[in-house]
């Protein structure tokens, strides 16, 4: 299994197909990233996220790129992943 620190470092680089668990225990398949190619421009993002809630260390937050917005899920409930070329 990929653990948080690893699957962060390498969506910076780079896209992910994820099919994870959701809590309602339904599946979901996600194409996201961290790339600041794909992210949208905000000069206030960390000031912005730190204010809304601490960072929860079992989540990872990536940017949904078919929904065009932020979404988290937890990182234990990886079902399966793949990176794909940018």
């Amino acid at each position: 299994m990929i653990t948080k620190e690893e699957l962060k470092e390498r969506l910076k680089i780079t896209t992910a197909k994820i099919k994870f668990q959701k809590m309602d225990q339904s599946t979901r398949e996600m194409h996201c990233t961290l790339s600041a190619k794909y992210l949208p421009e905000s000069k206030d993002f960390n000031e912005k996220k730190s204010k809304i809630k601490p960072e929860n260390p079992d989540n990872i937050t990536v940017w949904d790129l078919e929904k065009s917005a932020w979404r988290s899920f937890r990182v234990n409930s990886i079902l399966n992943y793949s990176f794909q070329s940018i």
